[in-house]
């Protein structure tokens, strides 16, 4: 069955009143999760566009004025929000928290603008060197896709690199979550921010966003890090001193959006 012949079906169904329960919220959830695509065939523009197109043939067939559903506290899109396949991506996540996907395959233009070498080796999805104003390398930023995959060993090269800072630790996605708290220190009272992060493969807690030496955290920080924005993070990886686990400071963040 084609689309033009499953429209045609629901007005037929809405003439006589026995559209069985197919309503248009739930019409539209399927369509937005991809249960039409096969109807479809190829699609000659972007997927959003076209999915809004159709949510709005289904609501025209079925002469309803249903809007799309309204964000819910803990979403990060909402349907009505999703303008790019990003966007889409993230609210499929949102709907199966099974689904993962490569923001990297979907990025790399701005990754490339941001200095980025896109490269698909393993669970290494981008690499960015940094050098100083006489062209000697500082550090290395890897951005990994999955990174349940890093070495769980603490003496193996590629941590000793991150842990010794010539390699940083990079990904690509959304902020899902910031949080402030304050801490006291050395005499004064002072503010960090905490990042939550999803990259596509998996969800990262806890990025720390540490003061300057005003106690303050900078104000770019507070400004560009905000829930649902997409972008670039790059941390520094630490061991905690007190139970021995891997911890991560924001060296960096660049938004996409």
């Amino acid at each position: 069955m084609m689309w033009e012949d499953f429209l045609k079906k629901l007005t037929d169904a809405k003439k006589q009143k026995k559209n069985k329960g197919l309503s248009v919220p739930t019409i539209t959830l399927l369509i937005y999760s991809g249960a039409f695509d096969e109807m479809v065939g190829e699609f000659e523009c972007p997927r959003p566009q076209k999915y809004s197109e159709m949510y709005n043939e289904v609501k025209k067939a079925l002469k309803s004025k249903a809007s799309l559903p309204s964000k819910k506290k803990d979403d990060i899109f909402s349907m009505s929000q999703i303008e790019g396949e990003t966007q889409l991506l993230v609210w499929k996540q949102q709907v199966n928290p099974t689904f993962r996907f490569s923001f990297a395959d979907h990025c790399e233009w701005s990754l490339k603008n941001n200095g980025y070498n896109p490269c698909k080796r393993g669970w290494l999805e981008a690499t960015k060197k940094h050098e100083n104003s006489a062209g000697s390398l500082l550090f290395e930023t890897w951005v990994v896709g999955d990174w349940s995959r890093l070495p769980d060993d603490n003496n193996n090269v590629i941590i000793k690199d991150m842990l010794s800072r010539r390699k940083h630790l990079g990904a690509i996605g959304v902020i899902t979550g910031v949080s402030k708290a304050s801490y006291y220190h050395d005499g004064m009272s002072k503010e960090m921010m905490k990042i939550n992060f999803f990259n596509g493969h998996g969800h990262i807690q806890d990025l720390i966003v540490w003061p300057g030496s005003d106690g303050k955290v900078d104000q770019f920080m507070q400004i560009n890090a905000k829930k649902g924005k997409t972008g670039i993070i790059d941390v520094c990886m630490s061991i905690n001193k007190k139970n021995g686990k891997r911890s991560y400071s924001v060296y960096s963040w660049h938004a996409f959006s």
